[in-house]
C-alpha cells in the first residue's frame, strides 16, 4: 500500500506540464493571505514562484461561460469550474450532477 505522501509526488511526477488558470493564483493568494494568515510580501512570492512552475492560463470569455455552467449543473465553485472547462472532454472523470431540490 502506498502512503499518501507518495501517492501524490507519484501523481504529481506522472505528468510533465501542469496547467492552471490566472484566477486558481488569485484565489490561492486570497486564502493564503485570509485565511492562513500569510504575509501579503510572503503571499506575492508564493504567487510569483507558482506563476513560473506552472503554465498560467488567461481566463477567457468562452473559458468563463464553461465554467459557470459546470458551477451550475454540478455545484462546483467557480474556478474549479474553470480547470474542468480547460481539460480535454476526454479525460474527465464521470461525475454525477446536482441533485435538485427535494429530490
Amino acid at each position: 500500500m502506498v502512503d499518501g505522501d507518495a501517492a501524490c509526488e507519484q501523481h504529481i511526477a506522472s505528468y510533465p506540464i501542469w496547467v492552471t488558470g490566472i484566477v486558481n493564483l488569485v484565489e490561492l493568494w486570497r486564502v493564503l493571505v485570509a485565511v492562513y494568515g500569510v504575509s501579503e510580501s510572503d503571499a506575492d512570492a508564493k504567487f510569483t514562484d507558482l506563476r513560473k512552475a506552472l503554465v498560467v492560463e488567461d481566463l477567457t470569455a468562452a473559458v468563463a461561460a464553461g465554467a459557470l455552467s459546470l458551477r451550475q449543473t454540478y455545484g462546483i465553485d467557480f474556478n474549479d469550474g474553470a480547470l474542468l472547462e480547460r481539460k480535454p472532454r476526454g479525460r474527465l472523470p464521470s461525475a454525477r450532477k446536482k441533485s435538485s431540490p427535494g429530490r
